[in-house]
């Protein structure tokens, strides 16, 4: 057990599609408190979040209480002029 504890604790990541408390509110719906509690939990417990877009990271932040610098924007897509 000693050694378990003291090996090097693997970094988490948790790659966040959208807020569900700021997606209810657009759409009309309901989130219940265990979608939301299960959020901040997962967001408090990442080493780093990655997100689609700048509009998630500020709900990130201001939703789930995340530090900005804790929130990655990885934007996804293609880039047609390569591809």
């Amino acid at each position: 057990l000693a050694a378990k504890l003291a090996a090097p604790r693997r970094p988490v990541l948790y790659r966040l599609i959208c807020v569900s408390a700021e997606a209810a509110r657009a759409t009309g719906g309901r989130v219940g408190w265990g979608q939301r509690l299960a959020e901040r939990l997962a967001a408090a417990a990442a080493d780093l979040i990655v997100v689609e877009s700048g509009h998630v990271r500020d709900a990130a932040v201001s939703e789930l209480g995340t530090r900005p610098d804790k929130v990655l924007v990885v934007p996804t897509g293609v880039d047609v002029d390569r591809f």
